[in-house]
């Protein structure tokens, strides 16, 4: 019997890039990781600390080659083992032109 496929939810494609960032929670403080990838709705994060699907939280970044770091309020959207899924909830536009630029870069 074969597996089933999981259905795309995502309505943005994601690519494998790397992105230093902070997360900040009512929990914790803000633990310092990498994007394992991104999209212009998310980004999907390798965390230990235990986070819920739906709980809010905020990334804080900064990409290369970009003059002013970006913070955007983002909610949990998948929660797997230490890989969760997070969505963009409230992004500037001007923000998700650096996270755009840094996409189609060739930079990792």
């Amino acid at each position: 019997m074969q597996k089933a496929k999981r259905r795309e939810r995502r309505k943005d494609i994601r690519l494998p890039k790397k992105a230093p960032l902070v997360v900040v929670s009512s929990d914790f403080a803000g633990i310092f990781l990498e994007s394992e990838d991104m999209s212009l709705g998310g980004v999907l994060l390798r965390l230990k600390q235990p986070v819920k699907k739906g709980e809010e939280i905020t990334l804080q970044f900064h990409l290369p080659n970009t003059v002013k770091p970006i913070e955007v309020k983002s909610r949990v959207a998948n929660v797997r083992g230490d890989e969760v899924g997070v969505a963009f909830v409230d992004i500037e536009p001007d923000d998700k032109m650096q996270i755009w630029s840094y996409m189609i870069s060739k930079e990792r």
